[in-house]
Order: structure tokens, then C-alpha cells, then sequence
């Protein structure tokens, strides 16, 4: 056997060690087993590091590399009902579901190995500082008002069904496959609960704030919304809204007849700003509702570290007979708004809504 080859297997194995570090780390709560078992699966990826760099230096390799990657892939989720945590494929699902997606992208995040988290955020920064002579005591003594949000992790989760005949074919490139559809799906739902939360309240969104009923949404109301947040936290706000609402404010015009919503270039797509903050369009915004919102002070998000893949194909006669392996997806997270203050909701009256949906 090649050294490629040992190579390759070496990290395989090292690779389904580390899965049941992860395994064991979701199952103790004692914090010194915790230090223990995150020290080891340090080393192991230390190794696997080590292992990669080796590999990399096999000339004509490219294409070999990229099978291999598949190869290992499909190794990895041969023993049924195993969890695959911390590979490449799990890592890039983490990484690329809050690329590119702005709501998500501008919130805190806060990664954790636990399912629960404390975090104590401030109400507000107390006084301002004094300007005082030498020799004079200075300084005013207040007390900065906090409050304590507490974020305990629920399951997330989604489930992918893929035909055997592709999981055979080295040719395809599984992992890529999984990546893509696993990011839309975790993506749009995370979203959903950053925006409008869940009816128990597990996760709190930004509609959880009480809306400023309008009648009509124009240019008075919108100058309402943003204006009526304080001044310390008007920066870096987005405006976010449904794409119906969005078509309508682009067609408002200030008094001498120019649009308020200004047009620029950026990449390869447009971005809309209304009184210099970039309106987000998104569809978990229901109709007739506009946010206007500071995401990094507004809402927090708890990540518990790393999500699952669980296998699932010949312990089930149903996916035998249709020649499928299923792939479960769990991810532990949690979401709830910060800062209040920094949020406003505009909302056109439900009487308003009805009577233009008849006209």
C-alpha cells in the first residue's frame, strides 16, 4: 500500500475518532471531562492538519484529491446510524448559512459547547462622561442598567434523502450536493425565526417588538420609523421588508418629485437604501410590515458548536425498496432579541390591508 494510501486511511480513522469525541461531548455535562475531551479532538485535528498538508504535496493530484474528498465522504457514512459532526461537509454548512444572507450576517452570534447560555447586555451606558478641573473629584457614579437573556438551544432540523445510485457514483460530488441543499434549508428557517420568532416563544424575533400602526405606507411614515429610534443606535440599521411592500416604496417620491430610495452597484447585484440604510428584501416578512432595526444590538443567536448527520438507509424497508439513503440534519441553536430599543416596526392597519386587497 502507497504512502498516499495510509495516508488517507490514517485520516479516515482519525476523522470517526473525532466524531465520537463529539458524541461523547454532547452527553456530559461535567466541565473537567469537557476540558478533556475538547483537548483530544484539538490534537486529533492538529493531526489531521498535518495529514492534509502531507497529501497536498503528491504531484498530480487535483483530480485524485477531489476524489479522494468524495471517497472519504461516503467512508465516513458507511456504519449506519453514525454521526458525522465536525468534517468538512458539517463545517462548510455552518460557515456558508450565514454567508451572503444579510440578516443573519449583521446579528451577534454567539458560539457555544453548551446548550444554554447567559449573556448580560446593557439597557444603556449610563452617564456621560464630565469634563472636571485638577484636584477636583470627578465623575458622577450611575450604575450602567443591564439585564440577563437567557438562550437555551432547541433542535433544528431537516432531512435529505439520496438515491444510492449517487452515492455510488464517485463521479458525483456528494458533499457539494449536501452543502447546497442543507445551507437553503437551514438558511430560510433561521431567517424565518430571526424575523417573526415562534408562537411559544422559544425564539424571540424582531416582530416580537409592538408594531406603530399606519394607514398608508409613504414617505411621512417611513420618516417616522427610523427617526423615532434613539439617535445612539441609528448605525448600520437595515430597513427589511416583503417584496410587495418593497415594490411600493420604491415608487414614493420626496417633494420635489425625486425617489427616496437611492440605487447603487455592488458586486454583482444592486443595493437599495432608503435615508442611507440598505433596505433587505425578504419574504418571512409578512405584507404590510417594515423593520427597521440595528441587528448587531437588536438580536443575539446561541450556535451550539458543530450540527449532526445522521445516516439512515438499510434499517428502514421503506428507503430499501426505493433505493435511498436518508440523511438527517440536526443543528442546536436559539434566538432572542437583545435590545428592544434598537427595533422598530411599522405595520399599515389590518382595515387598510383588507380594503386595497378589495379595490
Amino acid at each position: 500500500m502507497n504512502k498516499k494510501k495510509l495516508l488517507i486511511e490514517e485520516r479516515n480513522s482519525i476523522l470517526s475518532d473525532m466524531n465520537l469525541i463529539v458524541s461523547d461531548l454532547t452527553k456530559t455535562k461535567d466541565d473537567i471531562e469537557i476540558r478533556t475531551l475538547n483537548k483530544e479532538f484539538e490534537n486529533k485535528k492538529k493531526r489531521v492538519e498535518q495529514i492534509d498538508k502531507q497529501l497536498k504535496k503528491f504531484k498530480g493530484e487535483t483530480r485524485e484529491m477531489k476524489k479522494d474528498k468524495v471517497l472519504e465522504f461516503r467512508a465516513m457514512t458507511t456504519q449506519e446510524g453514525a454521526n458525522f459532526l465536525q468534517n468538512d461537509v458539517a463545517k462548510e454548512v455552518v460557515k456558508k448559512i450565514f454567508e451572503g444572507e444579510k440578516v443573519l450576517e449583521g446579528m451577534k452570534l454567539y458560539n457555544s459547547i453548551n446548550h444554554q447560555l447567559d449573556v448580560v447586555v446593557e439597557n444603556g451606558i449610563g452617564a456621560d462622561a464630565v469634563v472636571v478641573g485638577e484636584g477636583i473629584e470627578g465623575g458622577i457614579d450611575d450604575t450602567i442598567d443591564t439585564k440577563k437573556v437567557s438562550f437555551e438551544s432547541e433542535r433544528l432540523t431537516t432531512t435529505i434523502n439520496v438515491t444510492n445510485k449517487m452515492l455510488q457514483d464517485t463521479s458525483f460530488d456528494l458533499d457539494s450536493y449536501i452543502t447546497e441543499i442543507l445551507t437553503r434549508r437551514l438558511r430560510r428557517k433561521l431567517v424565518d425565526l430571526v424575523i417573526n420568532g415562534t408562537e411559544d416563544k422559544k425564539f424571540i424575533g424582531l416582530l416580537n417588538k409592538t408594531a406603530m400602526e399606519v394607514n398608508t405606507l409613504d414617505y411621512d411614515a417611513l420618516i417616522d420609523l427610523i427617526y423615532i429610534m434613539p439617535s445612539d443606535l441609528i448605525e448600520y440599521n437595515v430597513v427589511i421588508c416583503n417584496r410587495n411592500d418593497f415594490k411600493k416604496i420604491l415608487k414614493i417620491k420626496s417633494t420635489d418629485g425625486t425617489p427616496i430610495v437611492l440605487t447603487s452597484i455592488e458586486g454583482q447585484g444592486a443595493k437599495y437604501t432608503i435615508l442611507g440604510h440598505e433596505i433587505i428584501v425578504n419574504e418571512k416578512v409578512e405584507e404590510g410590515t417594515v423593520i427597521f432595526a440595528n441587528l448587531s444590538q437588536a438580536i443575539g443567536m446561541l450556535v451550539k458548536d458543530g450540527i449532526t448527520i445522521t445516516k439512515v438507509s438499510n434499517t428502514d424497508a421503506n428507503l430499501v425498496r426505493k433505493g435511498l439513503t436518508q440523511f438527517t440534519v440536526d443543528m442546536y441553536c436559539n434566538i432572542k432579541t437583545l435590545n428592544e430599543d434598537a427595533i422598530e416596526v411599522l405595520k399599515v392597519s389590518s382595515s387598510q390591508m383588507r380594503a386595497k386587497k378589495s379595490a
